[in-house]
């Protein structure tokens, strides 16, 4: 996968197109919070077809590194809570705007996301900017 696939990727997350978003998926993919752990296309789809109806989630990638199975990314990312969303260790309210900076490393097999792994630092996007 390369910057190109990838910022197809994270498109159709942003414009949620669920069904263009599985198919960067192996079908054994892995997806890991502090939180929560799912696995396979359709627990990971399954959960953004819950959370994005009450929070929407808007990310891009800051800085990224690339290798030939890996990609980790520094990812700002805006959650405007339209309901209450407290479910898997997350909590959201209605009417707050949220802001952070994720570092995410994406692991690859066969070309497709295997594993997914997210951490959240504290700095608001604003001050990720240079």
């Amino acid at each position: 996968m390369d910057r190109r696939a990838l910022d197809a990727y994270l498109s159709h997350f942003n414009s949620k197109r669920y069904d263009e978003q599985a198919k960067f998926y192996a079908p054994d993919v892995s997806f890991e919070l502090p939180t929560l752990k799912l696995r396979g296309p359709d627990a990971v789809i399954g959960l953004y077809k819950e959370f994005h109806p009450c929070v929407n989630e808007h990310v891009e990638i800051e800085d990224s590194i690339f290798g030939d199975d890996k990609i980790f990314a520094v990812v700002p990312s805006r959650f405007e809570a339209i309901k209450d969303f407290k479910k898997y260790g997350l909590n959201f309210e209605a009417g707050k705007l949220y802001e952070n900076v994720s570092f995410c490393l994406w692991e690859l097999k066969d070309g497709k996301i295997w594993r997914i792994r997210s951490a959240r630092h504290s700095s608001k996007v604003s001050e990720l900017k240079r």
